[in-house]
C-alpha cells in the first residue's frame, strides 16, 4: 500500500466517522461542534511552529504548496477523535475519564507504529 493511498483511506475515514459522531445525538451536538472547533484551532496554533522547526515533517499531504501540514490530521481525524472521547466519556467519574485516555491513545499509537514499521514511509527530499 503506498502513502497516498493510505492518506486517502484516512480522510474517507475521517469524513464518514465526522458524519456519524457528529450526528450521532441531537441534544449535544452545541457541545461537541465546539469541542470540534476548539480542538483544531488548538492544533493549528501548535502545528505550525512544530512543523516550521522540522521537529515534524508529512512527506505526503493535500494540497502541499498550500499546507505545510496534513490537514487530513489537522482538521479531521485529531478533533474527531477529541469528539469521540467527550462522547465517550461524558458522564463518567473524573478517574474513569483519565483512565479511558489508553483506550484512544494505545490503538492510535499501537496503528501508527505497524504503518511506520510495515511501509518505511519516505522522507521528504
Amino acid at each position: 500500500m503506498k502513502d497516498r493511498t493510505i492518506l486517502n483511506l484516512l480522510t474517507i475515514f475521517g469524513i464518514g466517522g465526522s458524519i456519524i459522531f457528529l450526528l450521532r445525538k441531537k441534544g449535544d451536538l452545541k457541545d461537541w461542534f465546539l469541542i470540534y472547533f476548539i480542538k483544531t484551532l488548538v492544533s493549528t496554533i501548535f502545528d505550525g511552529p512544530v512543523i516550521k522547526t522540522k521537529y515534524l515533517q508529512y512527506p505526503h499531504r493535500y494540497f502541499p504548496k498550500l499546507f505545510d501540514s496534513n490537514i487530513v490530521f489537522l482538521y479531521i481525524l485529531f478533533p474527531l477523535s477529541c469528539v469521540m472521547y467527550n462522547q465517550f466519556t461524558y458522564k463518567m467519574k473524573p478517574l474513569k475519564s483519565i483512565l479511558s485516555v489508553f483506550l484512544f491513545s494505545g490503538p492510535m499509537t499501537l496503528f501508527e507504529n505497524w504503518l511506520e514499521k510495515k511501509y518505511q514511509f519516505s522522507e521528504i527530499s
